[in-house]
């Protein structure tokens, strides 16, 4: 699990954590640039990593051990959300498409194992 921050007052800093299963919690590397998490969006890519929405508007892939700033989606808003779309990429605000760079793991991509041969209004 990677878990993102904000700075506490006082700290120069936002702060990560990775919780690895039978490890517990380590401390992960700070939000590059000054920047931080605040309540903004994150989505888990399908090559493993993370791309975190930051409050000035960045987004940043996180790839287990570094941030990576990339050149889409600057001045978003922080506010903005992230869908994984089933292509593998991240629909972002509504109206931009992000394309990870890393290598799409397939068995990650959703599939439709069984559907109804009619389906009515107002039933599921």
């Amino acid at each position: 699990m990677f878990a993102t921050g904000a700075t506490h007052q006082g700290d120069s800093a936002a702060h990560t954590a990775i919780y690895t299963p039978g490890a517990g919690w380590a401390a992960g590397p700070d939000w590059p640039d000054g920047d931080q998490a605040d309540d903004s969006s994150a989505a888990l890519l399908p090559d493993g990593n993370v791309l975190a929405l930051g409050s000035s508007g960045y987004l940043y892939e996180f790839d287990g051990t570094h941030f990576t700033r990339e050149s889409v989606g600057f001045g978003i808003g922080s506010y903005t959300s992230l869908m994984m779309l089933p292509t593998g990429e991240v629909l972002i605000g509504g109206y931009e498409v992000y394309q990870p760079k890393g290598t799409y793991q397939s068995a990650w991509q959703p599939t439709i194992s069984s559907f109804q041969s009619t389906v009515k209004r107002g039933q599921t």
